[in-house]
């Protein structure tokens, strides 16, 4: 005890100290260690608060409470550690104190600069207590937003709060969660709402729990129930009813913040929000940080300018409701104080000083400005501090304070004088003068503050007259200057003349004689009185020049010199002064020609009193007599003598006090009947001229407790808050105990321990928070100090109840025409009333009689009915009951939900109508306060005799359904019927739809492709006969696109008019040696169908052979000479011939002949016989077309060929009649028909060319757009009559008539330019994506070359992709015929493949995967 009252006494005399001294090496004290603001801690851990300075002298660190007043050491409670650190080690449950457990301290340190404190630091010790979450469920209408609740008890809720919601269904919500990365469905907030948007029906299946975190261990929790939806449906439209929320919503700045606001209503409200701001309402701007989401007006990045009041206002065509919400954006207290550089300031004296107290953060609830942590200084209203005229008082620490409810913070400065000792820069010194000169004196003084220049003569004032003057001034430079001016010097004007510098750190003189020459002169000298043991230096005030000797006398004696008595430099010195050194004293100046100068005073020594010490007796009790004697033992007459008590001078009589004097020497205190009030500290003072003295003693008088507030019966409502007062005087202080009974006059009262719940504070109070019903009782307060009788009253405690209302549920579900049945059991102080509501509207039961209510006593509670009978769809809705008393108002809402079958759909349409589907949609119908399990769609053909019919089941909560497999061109009829768990709506009237046609469903199939050339290709292709959209085919288009490039497929289009078992269509104008995809697509008016398996094919190296003409140049009887011509190029090489000949009647022979030469004998020939030849060229591409057949007889003559007649008998030839005319005849015949042929070619020609669409691939290209086409509108008769041309496909840019598939078109395909009536119309195109299947045709050749096995192997293995594996079955010659060669190599599609659709950019055509899973080589003719 002695060391902590050491050290509150040192920190305040350091403090104290620092007002007055200050020096130049001082470092200013700075926080290395500052307390935080919060500091909350479980009583089972204790708690440690460090605070650690540094600084120059060391500092003394001490706590305070928030009055300021000292902290001491509260033993097993609270200590302050000799490190500065407070410490509260862990305690009991019991010995829970709220004024040292949830207080408000503060960290001071203490130095010679001056006292620093730091920010207030708010403690709160936890005792922690056993609690249960609970979980709110939720009644809402289908569409509105529902609100679910966390209950977490308002005793732990500052240290236990909502960290997260979970769903039965594994989804987890939490508070502080952006809803941009969450998801919209769910918005959970910190102060422990859920919030579940659009409410549907299936909702009602959902739970959900709470999860709580203890702030302080960690510690998890979850809800111990789950909260449930409770959906109901919206029977008739409402108006909008906002529902309950936290109307103040608290924020961290930088966070998100979430300002609620729910209505419920039908139609479903929509919501605008506003900022009140100087009393008007201006409309939220909503953007990327402000939004708004169901209602909820969601703030990212939240700054300070946020906070203020928002109105939400939810409305829909029936009305409007507004609620008021205010956002609070804290932020972190920071102060600085401006200028705070440096930290130490230094100030001249009387300099003007401002210092700006700068507050960032938020909320600023109190600022102000404190000095060495003592004194309060008023600030401007901008929280500005000014010093007018600094002064020396003015050094010191300050500080300025920035406060709210959880944060506070501080900056300080320190203001220092500027210190300088005052220094005499100029002085005067010694003169010797004549009377009548004029003199000046000066003394120049220098110091900070600036000093005050004092002037005396011989020790005493200077003289006041006209001839002698002072004065001082200040310089530009902050000099003193004082001075001192005698005019018509005189002989008294001479002596020793003194300049003092006073500044008030320290003083600067300086003394120097002035003489005026005359005889010997000494002024008056006063008479003096001084007290015995003291010392007394008078100094003679002689003037005049020369001056021989000057020395003093007693009694007209010498004065002999001792250890108490000498004389020195014109003065006499006496040290310890006694009461013979008393008397007519005497000072003489003498000079050497006889003159003198004389001048008497009078010493009177004097004896001070001695006071005799007095004392009270220390067991004085109430009612004793006490006496007090105050004796001068010694001192000079006369003497005067009183009594004081506690400052205060006692009268001769006051009360029961009596004075009493026994003679001049002793003064007697009489008090006849000691009681509380005579306690204080007692003086005895004793007087005389010669000093004033006194002695003190103190007075403890040992009284019994007294009632200061005696405690009364008091009555409190429940759950409130009660304080009973209990106050008592006593000495020493008396202990308040509690005590409780719950009966009167019981002999049993139990002790109450402070804790949570009931608490008793220092003076004696007992609080009692959320007072409970079984609080109620008797309190006994006792007083007791151990004096007399201790002090006792019994006071009751009433706590009023107010309504409570118990219900076992809150929702009744029941069938249409069943019977209703809402229970209360209500509990609360009489007089009780009770009544119903139906949505908030006050139920009469006269007005419905299928309403009863009924009330019913039972103990000590109400049973109040209502019973409905029977029950009706609006009946449906919120249903309250009410009780009230004095004391108090509770409402209990029961939602009845009246459940049946749903109602028929609503709004039955037809979306979309295909050959084989149709889309139907409908509206949701009242679905019965039942969620709708299902839509049955009944569906048949119409006028059919006994029509089946179908059924297709869809699941609520679709309101969309797609019939398919239905019949083209078919009508239908259908109704709807809507079921939940109650039944089957009612049948509505039947509806009816027409199927339409449709895009082709299969892809073209048995596509071959065979090179022709090096620049044409012919395709064939049929179409599954039993697709029921082949009759509406239009055409096909021809895709086609070069292998491993890039990009979409080049179309040609085809039409065709008539029903096919198989097509053909001939592509030209290709590259040559140059693989190609070929792809066939079927379209009709509704679009394209599904493409075939890719193709492929490589055009030609070179062409066939032309074909040769071949002559007999002779002949014999055996043997024939044959000579032929053959039209070559690089294009047409030729490796062999084959001769073709036969004898009439006989088969045909064939010779295999080189390409070189051109010449031929056939031998071995049948003399006389007629023989028929034709000859073929062959190469590696094919065989050339044979050459005309020549027919020669060897009849013992040699026959000539036609060619061979002409050159051998040409002129007999010529001239032979029978061989003229006919010959002429046939060329003539031969021209007109050509003639006719051409015109006819031609006339067929221009009635196709409006239709005909070529490409030309070496000119400019008319393509068409990828996902585009074109269609030709008819806008005129002629139009009409054509035919239409169709482009409706991105692969569509030529088109072709339609052909058969007995010949192949060879017609030149022209490019003819649209028309302006043409429209484009964009399409999906449903693609098939086939990776590597593909076709590739050989082209012909003959077997007759050596080795031609292996050059087919080859050519065929060249024209396969580079990336085909090479165990591929072997390719043997026998399997490859003269006629050609068919190859190709699929994969097996996989699922995707087959059925996925791909758009232009993800199907890449060009990709061949190598990994095959069958390869496929056939032959073919």
């Amino acid at each position: 005890m002695r060391i902590e009252v050491i050290t509150v006494l040192s920190s305040l005399i350091l403090c104290s100290l620092g007002r007055v001294s200050r020096k130049a090496d001082d470092l200013f004290p700075v926080f290395t260690t500052e307390p935080p603001s919060y500091v909350p801690f479980l009583n089972s851990s204790g708690m440690v608060i460090s605070c650690s300075l540094t600084g120059r002298p060391a500092t003394v660190v001490t706590w305070r409470k928030a009055d300021g007043s000292p902290l001491t050491n509260i033993p097993r409670l609270r200590y302050i550690r000799s490190d500065g650190a407070l410490l509260f080690p862990p305690f009991h449950p019991g010995d829970y104190r709220p004024e040292i457990h949830n207080a408000i301290y503060r960290c001071v340190s203490s130095s010679t600069v001056g006292c620093l404190g730091s920010r207030d630091v708010r403690v709160r010790g936890v005792v922690p207590v056993s609690y249960v979450v609970g979980v709110s469920d939720s009644i809402v209408t289908r569409t509105n937003t529902a609100v679910v609740r966390c209950q977490v008890p308002t005793g732990v809720s500052h240290y236990v709060v909502v960290s997260a919601w979970e769903s039965n269904n594994g989804h987890s919500v939490l508070p502080d969660a952006d809803p941009n990365f969450s998801g919209d469905k769910y918005l959970g907030f910190s102060t422990g709402e859920l919030h579940i948007h659009n409410v549907r029906n299936t909702d009602d299946k959902q739970r959900f729990r709470c999860q709580v975190t203890n702030i302080l261990t960690g510690e998890r929790t979850f809800s111990s129930s789950w909260a449930k939806l409770v959906v109901t449906e919206p029977r008739n439209k409402f108006a909008p009813r906002i529902q309950e929320e936290a109307n103040i919503v608290e924020v961290r700045e930088k966070r998100i913040a979430k300002l609620p606001c729910v209505a419920h209503g039908h139609p479903r409200p929509e919501y605008q929000w506003y900022r009140l701001e100087s009393l008007k309402l201006r409309a939220v701007d909503l953007g990327s940080r402000v939004n708004l989401l169901h209602g909820t007006l969601i703030l990212r990045d939240t700054r300070i300018s946020d906070s203020g009041d928002y109105v939400c206002v939810a409305k829909n065509s029936l009305g409007e409701q507004r609620t008021q919400r205010t956002l609070l954006v804290r932020a972190k207290l920071t102060v600085t104080i401006r200028p705070r550089s440096p930290r130490l300031q230094v100030v001249k004296y009387g300099e003007k000083i401002g210092l700006n107290c700068t507050v960032n953060g938020n909320p600023v609830e109190t600022t102000y400005w404190i000095k060495d942590q003592t004194v309060n200084i008023k600030q401007t209203p901008d929280r500005r501090l000014e010093i007018s005229s600094f002064e020396k008082e003015d050094s010191g620490v300050y500080q300025c304070y920035a406060q709210n409810d959880v944060d506070s913070a501080q900056d300080h400065v320190i203001l220092k004088l500027e210190e300088k000792p005052p220094r005499l820069t100029k002085v005067f010194h010694k003169q010797l003068l004549m009377p009548g000169a004029e003199v000046s004196l000066k003394c120049v003084a220098i110091g900070s503050p600036l000093p005050q220049v004092f002037w005396t003569l011989d020790g005493a004032a200077l003289p006041s007259n006209r001839r002698l003057q002072t004065g001082d001034f200040v310089d530009v430079n902050g000099t003193l200057i004082s001075f001192v001016n005698v005019s018509d010097l005189r002989l008294e004007d001479g002596g020793n003349y003194q300049c003092l510098a006073n500044n008030q750190i320290a003083t600067a003189t300086h003394e120097a004689r002035i003489d005026v020459i005359g005889r010997p002169f000494i002024r008056p000298m006063e008479n003096l009185t001084v007290v015995t043991g003291r010392s007394l230096e008078v100094r003679c005030p002689v003037s005049g020049h020369p001056i021989e000797e000057v020395y003093f006398r007693k009694d007209g004696r010498t004065i002999p010199t001792t250890h108490r008595v000498k004389t020195q430099d014109w003065m006499l010195i006496i040290r310890e002064i006694r009461a013979e050194d008393g008397g007519l004293y005497s000072c003489i100046a003498e000079n050497g020609q006889g003159e003198n100068a004389i001048k008497y005073f009078e010493l009177k020594v004097l004896a001070a009193p001695v006071v005799s010490p007095f004392s009270f007796p220390k067991n004085l009790e109430e009612g004793m007599r006490a006496t007090a004697l105050c004796t001068v033992l010694a001192g000079d007459s006369p003497v005067r003598l009183a009594w004081y008590k506690d400052d205060q001078r006692i009268q001769d009589i006051s009360g029961n006090m009596r004075i009493v004097s026994i003679s001049e020497f002793i003064l007697s205190l009489i008090i006849d009947t000691v009681d509380r009030h005579h306690n204080g500290n007692y003086t005895c003072e004793a007087r005389n001229k010669a000093a004033s003295v006194n002695i003190s003693a103190a007075m403890f008088v040992r009284a019994s407790p007294r009632w200061r507030i005696k405690p009364t019966e008091t009555r409190v409502v429940l759950s409130q808050l009660v304080r009973l007062d209990c106050q008592a005087d006593g000495q020493p202080n008396p202990v308040i105990r509690w005590k409780y009974s719950r009966k009167r006059g019981s002999s049993h009262y139990k002790n109450i321990i402070s804790g949570p719940h009931k608490h008793v504070l220092e003076n004696g109070s007992l609080t009692i928070t959320g007072v409970l019903s079984s609080d109620s009782g008797y309190y006994m307060c006792e007083a007791d100090n151990n004096v007399g009788h201790s002090l006792t009253e019994t006071v009751p405690l009433i706590v009023q109840v107010p309504p409570q209302i118990h219900t076992n549920d809150e929702v009744a579900e029941v069938k249409k025409s069943e019977e209703v049945v809402l229970t209360c059991s209500i509990y609360g102080d009489d007089p009780l009333a009770v009544f119903w509501t139906k949505n908030r509207n006050t139920i009469y039961t006269y007005n419905t009689l299928r309403y009863k209510i009924t009330e019913q006593e039972l103990g000590s509670k109400k049973i109040a009915t209502l019973r409905i009978n029977p029950a009706a769809r609006e009946d449906s809705g919120e249903f309250g009951c009410t009780a009230s008393n004095p004391y108090g108002k509770h409402s209990k809402i029961f939602n009845v939900i009246v459940k049946e079958p749903p109602d028929p759909p609503g709004r039955i349409k037809v979306d979309r109508v295909t050959g084989t589907t149709v889309l139907l949609s409908w509206v949701a119908p009242y679905a019965g306060n039942s969620p709708v399990t299902s839509y049955t769609i009944i569906y048949w053909i119409d006028k059919e005799q006994n029509a089946t019919k179908w059924e297709l089941t869809v699941s609520d909560p679709k309101t969309t359904a797609t019939i398919t497999d239905l019949r083209p061109k078919t009508t239908y009829r259908f109704k709807v019927v809507a079921e939940n768990s109650i039944g089957v709506s009612d049948q509505q009237e039947e509806l009816k739809f027409i199927t339409g046609i449709e895009a082709p469903r299969n892809a073209p199939r048995d596509v071959t492709v065979i090179a022709l050339d090096i620049s044409s290709v012919q395709l064939s292709w049929s179409f599954p006969q039993g697709d029921e959209s082949v009759d509406t085919i239009n055409g096909f288009y021809i895709g086609h696109r070069e292998y491993r490039k890039r990009g979409s497929f080049l179309n040609q289009t085809m039409l065709v008019n008539t029903t096919n078992n198989r097509w053909e269509f001939v592509v030209r104008e290709l590259k040559r040696a140059t693989l190609y995809s070929f792809v066939v697509q079927a379209f009709n008016d509704q679009g394209p169908g599904p493409q075939s398996v890719e193709t492929f094919v490589r055009t030609l190296e070179f062409d066939p052979p032309n074909t040769p003409r071949i002559k007999v140049s002779s002949s014999t009887s055996t043997s024939l000479q044959l000579m032929w011509e053959l039209e070559t190029d690089n294009n047409t090489p030729v490796r062999s011939f084959i001769l073709n000949y036969k004898e009439d009647a006989n088969s045909w022979q064939d010779v295999n002949l080189p390409s070189k030469p051109y010449s031929y004998i056939l031998n071995n020939l049948r003399c006389g016989a007629t023989y028929q030849l034709y000859l073929t060229a062959f190469n590696d591409m094919g065989r050339s077309d044979p050459s005309e057949v020549v027919k020669v007889a060897l009849e013992g003559t040699t026959t000539i060929s036609p060619y061979a007649a002409v050159d051998i008998e040409q002129s007999s030839f010529i001239k032979d009649p029978a061989v003229v005319v006919p010959t002429v005849c046939a060329i003539f015949v031969i021209l007109v028909i050509i003639l006719m042929s051409a015109l006819v070619i031609i006339w067929r020609r221009r009635e196709r060319e409006p239709d005909a669409v070529s490409r030309n691939y070496g000119s400019r290209e008319d393509n068409i757009s990828m996902n585009s086409y074109g269609k030709i509108k008819s806008t005129t008769s002629t139009d009409a009559q054509r035919e239409p041309v169709y482009y409706p496909s991105h692969y569509a840019t030529t088109h072709t008539p339609a052909e058969n598939a007995d010949r192949v078109n060879h017609a030149t395909i022209r490019r003819v330019r649209s028309r302006p009536s043409d429209y484009t119309y964009d399409i999906p195109l449903r693609q098939q994506h086939v990776e590597d299947s593909m076709h590739q045709y050989s082209v012909l050749w003959t077997n007759s070359h050596a080795g031609r096995e292996q050059m087919y192997e080859k050519h065929i293995r060249a024209a396969l992709p580079p990336n085909v594996p090479d165990d591929v079955e072997e390719i043997r010659s026998k399997d490859i015929t003269k006629s050609g060669i068919h190859v190709s190599l699929d994969k097996k599609p996989t699922s995707m493949e087959t059925s996925e659709e791909f758009s232009e950019t993800e199907c890449d055509r060009d990709r061949y995967i190598a990994s095959a899973d069958t390869l496929h080589l056939s032959a073919t003719y």
